[in-house]
């Protein structure tokens, strides 16, 4: 199978940022999420989520490569976003669940109109942010169901809601959206 060669819209990786949120602003230019983006750049064939799941973790020789072609980038520049060459219990310091810093996402959609995962936020030993001195967050503040995501929202990456779909990168109070709350009975 021949790869997808460079792609046009390609954001270089931000300073801390983790692979799959790099993979994610990649694939948000073309509206995809990871998994299809990396479907697409392997001609339609699909890879499982774990092997997705793990590139934050783990060097996939096969998706580095094929990344650092779409990206115009040398392979050591894939492998160099990962928190740790080799950790044997990695299970123990990984997050399950995503986890940001408000003020940083906020900070970096007015910035660069796109907010990014770093690779701290995923190190379940990483509990606050320096920057702003709070606790990270793992759930929406906004609705009771609260898991969370980075997804491709108008050609950026942004954080969202996947209960309410709020994005939560923005001011308390700036999201017009619908508001969470019992369905009304027709």
């Amino acid at each position: 199978m021949r790869a997808a060669g460079p792609l046009p819209l390609v954001p270089r990786p931000l300073p801390g940022e983790a692979v799959l949120s790099w993979v994610g602003r990649i694939g948000a230019r073309y509206s995809l999420e990871a998994s299809a983006l990396i479907a697409w750049l392997r001609r339609g064939h699909g890879v499982h989520a774990s092997r997705i799941a793990a590139l934050d973790w783990r060097a996939d020789a096969e998706l580095d490569h094929l990344l650092a072609g779409a990206a115009r980038l040398e392979v050591g520049a894939v492998r160099a976003l990962r928190p740790v060459a080799a950790v044997a219990e990695i299970a123990l310091w990984r997050r399950a669940r995503p986890a940001w810093c408000a003020g940083c996402v906020r900070d970096d959609v007015g910035r660069q109109g796109e907010c990014y995962g770093r690779v701290a936020w995923r190190l379940g030993g990483w509990v606050a942010c320096p920057i702003h001195d709070v606790l990270l967050a793992e759930a929406c503040p906004r609705c009771p169901h609260g898991r969370c995501g980075f997804r491709p929202m108008a050609g950026r990456q942004r954080l969202i809601c996947d209960a309410c779909g709020a994005p939560l990168d923005q001011p308390s109070g700036a999201y017009r959206g619908p508001k969470p709350g019992p369905k009304a009975r027709s």
